[in-house]
């Protein structure tokens, strides 16, 4: 029986090609690459493989079930950023073909208005969960679900790894306001920016 770590969670970077891990006892971080027959067009395209492949990974990396938190990566984000107009129904109407017209079942969306323009994030919410469900079918507590890059971002220009994972300690209360997985569609974020 293994014992589940509950001091610090582990951090998990999900990218659309694989994973990188980082737990405090780790020197480094370490990676799972997706076979390219797992993703195709940022969906998981057989989520039995995918449970065994993370299940595999966690065997064979000997990795102790732990609360995560999930950064989601550059590359999982389709985003658009928009003019704002003086007609805000005009605007709120554009954003909405936007994303509407996203290809996947299942999103995840957040909005931020940037001064003279709005910036709309959006990911395929079927990815990221079924990767999250596959660590909790191990044993894994899932925690916090974060964009790597976004408006007011304290960790996009971060290298995944020791560093950040010390830096996201001190930064519980900033974690628990930018959760990006108790979003519903396109809620609206306003951030503090000076136009330029």
């Amino acid at each position: 029986m293994t014992i589940k770590d509950t001091s610090e969670p582990a951090l998990i970077y999900l990218g659309k090609n694989g994973l990188q891990y980082y737990a405090k006892n780790l020197p480094a971080a370490i990676g799972f690459n997706f076979p390219p027959t797992l993703v195709k067009d940022l969906e998981i395209r057989n989520l039995e493989e995918l449970n065994s492949l993370i299940k595999s990974f966690i065997t064979q990396a000997k990795l102790s079930p732990t609360e995560l938190l999930t950064i989601i990566g550059d590359d999982l984000c389709i985003q658009k950023d928009f003019p704002v107009t003086d007609k805000k129904d005009t605007d709120d109407l554009t954003v909405e073909q936007f994303v509407s017209a996203i290809p996947f079942d299942y999103i995840r969306t957040k909005t931020y208005r940037l001064g003279r323009s709005t910036k709309v994030l959006a990911v395929n919410r079927d990815f990221y969960e079924a990767v999250q469900t596959a660590f909790a079918k191990n044993g894994f507590t899932i925690g916090n679900t974060l964009l790597k890059s976004f408006p007011g971002s304290l960790i996009a220009g971060d290298i995944f790894g020791p560093a950040l994972n010390k830096k996201l300690q001190d930064k519980q209360e900033w974690i628990k306001q930018n959760d990006f997985a108790g979003l519903t569609h396109a809620q609206t974020v306003a951030v503090d920016q000076q136009e330029k």
